[in-house]
């Protein structure tokens, strides 16, 4: 198993796609591309996005989570599992 730390410029939509810019999670095609927001209650999402905007608005998120936007990457626990067969 190989480790698989998550570049910051990350082009697929999976669920980590946002850890150094949570904006992509306000984006409806975005979200609509990662099967974990599928399964959250529409109520539920939306008082988390909305959240999410107003933290990103007033700075809330920078400061608490800013430092993620100067890393070039963040393991988020995603491995490469391989095998070779003999």
């Amino acid at each position: 198993m190989l480790p698989f730390p998550l570049p910051h410029d990350l082009a697929d939509s999976f669920a980590a796609v946002g850890w150094g810019r949570p904006e992509l999670y306000l984006d409806r095609t975005i979200r609509d591309g990662i099967s974990s927001f599928a399964k959250i209650n529409s109520d539920e999402l939306n008082t988390g996005l909305s959240q999410l905007q107003r933290d990103l608005e007033t700075g809330v998120w920078d400061q608490q989570y800013g430092y993620l936007r100067q890393q070039d990457q963040y393991d988020a626990g995603y491995c490469f599992v391989y095998s070779s067969v003999a």
